[in-house]
């Protein structure tokens, strides 16, 4: 979780060549890439609401709030290589 939220800087996403897709629709597209997240954190609601995404980490909403860049986070982020 604590990489996740480091993500956040510029800086750390260049050193570690990762960043965070955020939302239903980025993390399934990720999901489909040959290369998969190494770690997808999500709300217990939004794997009920997209239970293709079931392979995750539940966190808090407050926890997505924390990684997510978004305003309004959808209630679902993943770690990219």
């Amino acid at each position: 979780m604590k990489h996740a939220r480091r993500l956040a800087t510029r800086a750390f996403r260049a050193k570690t060549n990762e960043f965070l897709a955020e939302g239903p629709q980025a993390v399934r597209e990720a999901l489909a890439h040959p290369v998969p997240p190494l770690e997808v954190f999500a709300t217990v609601e939004a794997t009920e609401r997209h239970p293709e995404l079931a392979v995750v980490d539940h966190v808090p909403l407050d926890v997505v709030a924390e990684i997510a860049d978004a305003v309004n986070p959808q209630g679902v982020v993943a770690r990219c290589p």
